[in-house]
């Protein structure tokens, strides 16, 4: 008769087969279960399109483009309207855009390349490299360095000033790190961004070129939205690779190239916060860790104590909380959303872009490998590309009761149209009696 311990031998290979078939059906729900819940996120995507549409029209927004990626895989690309000005061609996900203030997350991404090569670092004073960086300010002129520029923490010129087009002299923070760039690499900061991680991240068609819209057949031209609901077509802005703020806000782009973009760069922050980081997968963002840290605090009291700072181009918020500090929607309506109500806490970078014919916004959660893309050819009556970003990212989380966007919208178009009301009443009460304005013509230039 067999003895115990020859019994328990003789079972080894059966268990060793009941344990691989446990393991194979735990790898096949879990897959499963993954593609399942993919299926479905990409059907409550999909049901947004009609409220996206009504949100495009109350904005007077002419076209769209918007893509997501959920857990580093492509869930959801949409396309609405048109993007040219015959209203006859309707955009998809590879036609160009003018990203606006997208540009800056660029900018500082090719500013750490130069770093990673030992050609600069970030805090490196600026008067060092450009000896003829000098302000008024005596402070600013002798300690301001890279990140100050990066982060606009040095009190030049910001959003609330006018700025004209055309060539002139650097007189932004964004045109000194430009210069910066190119006096330590030695080639203009737009073949440092092309070589260093557009080419090598596959963005091909991604340009800073003032020819963009004649060099390509797919682009999307811009617009002003009325409050009436007209469209009237305008000529892109003057923001290109050699005019003042294009580093700001110069550069072109499509949906699908954005999207490998801040997937890369999500990629490059969840290898570096595992330790697993390989020099080929992040080379482009080798400086991710400064790049996406905060480094300065953006003053929004009625966001409430969760964090609002700025890092290098992009916004840090945590969800579930209230976004889109940049956008002009936050002084258009009573209150911002909280998105993500009773999710599970996590970061959230993100940024708005705006040029005269178009808006953009950008979300990325990088715990999840998610991220947002919206872009509209038109200055429209309030931030669509915001409210439509915001209401994905929200669909996105999962949220139960996702908040009523195309009335958040509606409240915001309302507000904006009050404003030039209470603007023209004012200036009709200051006018000298007797006097006529101007020709309209007499105010160009």
């Amino acid at each position: 008769m067999p003895t115990l311990q020859e019994r328990l031998q003789a079972l080894a290979p059966n268990i060793d087969t009941i344990r691989i078939s446990i393991e194979t059906i735990r790898t096949y729900i879990e897959t499963n279960g993954t593609n399942i819940e993919m299926i479905r996120l990409q059907e409550r995507l999909q049901a947004l399109a009609p409220n996206i549409e009504t949100i495009l029209s109350a904005s007077s927004t002419a076209g769209a483009s918007v893509g997501v990626i959920h857990r580093g895989r492509l869930v959801f690309r949409g396309n609405y309207g048109f993007r040219d000005h015959a209203l006859s061609k309707t955009p998809d996900s590879d036609t160009l855009y003018n990203i606006g203030s997208l540009t800056k997350s660029m900018v500082a991404a090719a500013a750490g390349v130069q770093v990673s090569k030992g050609n600069l670092q970030w805090t490196s004073r600026v008067s060092d490299i450009i000896p003829a960086f000098k302000r008024t300010d005596k402070t600013i002129s002798d300690s301001c360095n890279i990140i100050d520029l990066l982060a606009h923490k040095t009190g030049l010129p910001a959003a609330n000033v006018m700025w004209c087009q055309g060539e002139s002299k650097p007189l932004f923070e964004m045109d000194d790190l430009c210069s910066v760039i190119g006096k330590v690499s030695r080639q203009p900061w737009h073949q440092v961004l092309r070589q260093n991680i557009w080419e090598p991240l596959g963005m091909v068609r991604t340009t800073t070129s003032g020819q963009w819209h004649w060099q390509e057949d797919n682009v999307a031209e811009g617009f002003s939205g009325l409050e009436s609901g007209q469209l009237h077509p305008v000529k892109s802005q003057i923001v290109w690779d050699s005019t003042i703020m294009g580093a700001a806000e110069g550069v072109c782009s499509s949906v699908n190239e954005l999207l490998l973009y801040y997937t890369a760069l999500m990629k490059a922050s969840h290898q570096t916060s595992t330790g697993t980081n390989s020099d080929t997968a992040s080379a482009p963002f080798s400086e991710v860790q400064t790049l996406l840290s905060p480094h300065a605090v953006l003053s929004q009291p009625s966001f409430g104590l969760s964090e609002t700072t700025y890092a290098l181009g992009l916004v840090r918020g945590q969800l579930p909380g209230k976004v889109g500090v940049l956008s002009e929607n936050t002084g258009l309506v009573a209150e911002m959303p909280i998105i993500g109500k009773g999710t599970t806490p996590q970061r959230v970078l993100y940024h708005s872009g705006a040029l005269s014919g178009f808006y953009s916004s950008a979300y990325l959660m990088p715990e999840t490998d998610s991220c947002v893309v919206v872009l509209v050819n038109t200055k429209p009556v309030c931030d669509s590309a915001d409210w439509i970003a915001q209401y994905l990212l929200e669909t996105l989380l999962g949220t139960k009761e996702v908040h009523d966007f195309v009335a958040l919208t509606n409240e915001s178009v309302k507000t904006q149209s009050l404003r030039y009301k209470k603007a023209s009443e004012e200036l009709e009460k200051g006018r000298v009696e007797g006097t006529e304005p101007k020709p309209f013509e007499s105010y160009l230039g």
